[in-house]
């Protein structure tokens, strides 16, 4: 007897396609680099990314300390290097969708300019597009200011500035901003070190198990 066949057959592999908003969405949750191009398009949606070899290094050396491989980093680059965007904003809305319990310190020299990159990175965690990437970290309602965001999980992300206080506050990733003001006294540019200090010491407790990881 003679067969018959209804027809070629798709390969195997078609029945396993993935949308590309899925694919999408697996890029910004595993690359760094592509989450923080993100955000600047969520920030700043009028303006135009302009890639850069110096934007590969900092998504790099950022993901190696959201990774816990990196334990102290220095960033030194120009202003308006976006340098803020992938620290300050980017970096604690990756790390903590990754992980909602990870708890962040963000030093600044200024108040205004802290509420600011606080302000930023509560935009981004509260947009659809982040919470469908993850979906494990959610904003508690009950502790969402300026000064503070923390999770449903006990995580947070907390603000303060140069000459704060921190008694009491621990934190595995501390990321000090923008320390000093330009043009300031030689008295005043003691106080980042005298802040990185107490920082640390009111942070012993909490680096039994993880490390602390700060970075300018």
């Amino acid at each position: 007897m003679r067969s018959e066949r209804s027809g070629p057959r798709r390969p195997a592999q078609d029945a396993c396609e993935v949308s590309p908003v899925r694919q999408l969405q697996a890029l910004l949750r595993q690359n760094f680099g592509a989450f923080a191009e993100r955000c600047f398009y969520e920030l700043s949606p009028s303006q135009t990314y302009l890639h850069n070899w110096h934007l590969e290094a900092l998504a790099y050396h950022l993901g190696e300390v959201a990774a816990g491989r990196c334990q102290r980093l220095l960033i030194t680059v120009p202003p308006r290097s976006l340098k803020s965007l992938f620290a300050s904003i980017a970096l604690p809305a990756f790390v903590l969708g990754h992980d909602p319990t990870r708890k962040l310190i963000c030093v600044s020299y200024a108040g205004e300019l802290a509420v600011a990159h606080a302000n930023s990175f509560r935009a981004i965690v509260n947009t659809r597009w982040y919470q469908d990437l993850f979906p494990g970290m959610r904003v508690d309602p009950r502790k969402d200011t300026e000064t503070e965001v923390r999770t449903t999980s006990g995580g947070f992300r907390l603000t303060t500035t140069v000459g704060g206080s921190l008694t009491g506050r621990g934190g595995s990733i501390i990321i000090i901003d923008d320390p000093i003001k330009p043009a300031r006294p030689s008295p005043k540019r003691r106080e980042p070190r005298s802040t990185l200090g107490s920082t640390r010491r009111c942070n012993r407790a909490s680096t039994t198990k993880r490390r602390m990881r700060s970075f300018w």
